[in-house]
């Protein structure tokens, strides 16, 4: 008599629990990947508008007064860590020193000032980016550092 053969419930379970394994560590691999290309285009970012205002003074030999989205014939692309908003948001910082380096308010929405996704001294020209909480200061300080290209020690840090 023919048997006809299958799998039994035990063995589709095994292969089940198999990949299932296989998937979370695929999703452990290429997790990181998200949030680093974020980092990049926020880099980017930030060099192209760096790039308008030594442009911008170049033309007028004075640094502008604020980061007009005109310059941009939105070609700019959205802020990676701004939900909020389809379009890059500027914070022209007129209350800025010189020596400012960084803005007082890192994070995206917590501080006076900080509804912008990113900050212009009109004072030095400097071009910062701002980003969302962490949720730890650790974290977001390395966040800030990698997105800006630059070292600061602590949120309160403004200058270098």
């Amino acid at each position: 008599m023919y048997r006809k053969q299958a799998f039994t419930l035990i063995e589709i379970l095994v292969v089940v629990v198999i990949l299932g394994i296989l998937a979370a560590i695929v999703v452990t691999l290429f997790g990181g990947a998200t949030e680093d290309a974020a980092v990049s285009t926020t880099q980017t970012l930030v060099r192209t508008i760096q790039g308008q205002v030594a442009y911008q003074y170049s033309s007028t030999n004075q640094i502008p007064d604020e980061i007009d989205p005109a310059w941009f014939q939105s070609d700019l692309d959205t802020h990676p860590f701004d939900s909020e908003h389809d379009y890059p948001v500027f914070d022209n910082d007129a209350a800025a020193t010189s020596d400012m380096m960084h803005p007082a308010a890192k994070i995206i929405g917590q501080g006076a000032g900080a509804n912008g996704s990113f900050w212009f001294n009109p004072s030095n020209g400097m071009v910062r980016s701002r980003i969302l909480d962490q949720e730890d200061d650790a974290e977001n300080i390395s966040l800030y550092n990698a997105v800006n290209n630059c070292n600061v020690d602590s949120l309160d840090q403004t200058t270098n």
